[in-house]
This record gives C-alpha cells, structure tokens and sequence, in this order.
C-alpha cells in the first residue's frame, strides 16, 4: 500500500526532527536542571506509600542497531516511601524498514526524600529490521530528577543504561509523571 508508506515515513522523520531538536536542547537541559536540583535538593517531596503514578516519556537512544527517538507510557505504584515499583508498559522505535517494542518492569527509588532518583529493571524488546525479527532481554540501570511543577505533577529528565545480549544502549528521557 503506498499510502501507508508515506504515512510511515512522515512519522518517520516527525520523530527524527523530534529526536534532532531533542538531542540540541537535552545537554543544555540536562546542566540546567542539575544546576536546579542541586540547589532544591533540600526542597525534594517524599512520594508516600500508596500513590500511583501513571506517565508519559520521550526517549532518545544512541548505540545499538535502529537507535532513535521513541514514545512511551509507564505505571508505578509506591510500596513505601519513596520506593515505587512500576511497568514501562509500551515504548515504540519506528524507523525506515525498522520497528521495536519495548516493556518491562522496574524500581525506582527517591534518594533521601529529595527529587533525585535511581532506577532499575528488566526490559524484553521485540525487534523487526526489513523481514527479520528477533527479541532481546535485558538490564536497565538510570538515574534521573523529578521537577514537580504542581503535588501531583512532575516533568522527569533521565539517562539510562541498557545492557541486552551482546548491545549496549544509552538512552536520555524526558517525562511526565501524575500522582494519584
């Protein structure tokens, strides 16, 4: 079908002038927020026991075969203070010939009730490139900033480190997480 093609290929490049305009601005950001944080940390917000946390996140990748932006949902439920465990639920990679999916379960846990945060999980990934496809398990480890701009509503940058089989992805993250 040609037109699901050139559908395909415009999301294509709106998700690669994303990830361009997203890779400019992160460094900036990333030294921007690290300089905020450092001077709020004693102002971090516990995340109590019980709240559930469902987000949104744009993801830009560097490393591995089809490395490129992606977009995706995540769920987290809080155990106890500031420890939450969570699913990334779905997170796309969509490219020229060039398709994955990615989900997996995670902790995250606030560092001395400030707004830094560690993470780590187990991501399972569904990969297509042309007619081939292949799936891949692997470890997570990121760090990250919870700015919350309301209670109950934080924009998060992050970097993370994935480690599947014999390929070692870095990824930068911006999100958005709600408190409930």
């Amino acid at each position: 079908m040609p037109g699901l093609h050139r559908i395909k290929s415009y999301v294509y490049y709106f998700f690669v002038t994303l990830n361009y305009l997203f890779m400019r601005t992160m460094k900036f950001l990333l030294v921007l927020f690290a300089f905020v944080g450092f001077s709020q940390m004693s102002h971090g917000q516990t995340i109590e026991k019980g709240v559930f946390s469902p987000g949104l996140f744009f993801t830009s990748t560097a490393g591995g075969q089809g490395g490129g932006p992606s977009i995706g949902i995540s769920f987290s439920y809080y155990l106890a203070n500031d420890l939450g465990l969570g699913l990334n639920a779905l997170s796309f990679v969509f490219g020229d010939d060039y398709s994955s999916s990615t989900f997996g379960p995670y902790a995250r846990y606030y560092f001395a009730s400030s707004s830094f945060y560690g993470q780590a999980g187990i991501t399972f990934t569904s990969v297509k490139v042309g007619d081939e496809s292949d799936s891949v398990t692997g470890l997570n480890l990121g760090a990250g900033y919870s700015f919350f701009i309301h209670d109950d509503i934080a924009i998060e940058p992050s970097l993370a480190i994935n480690r599947g089989d014999d390929v070692t992805i870095v990824s930068m993250a911006i999100g958005a997480s709600f408190l409930f």
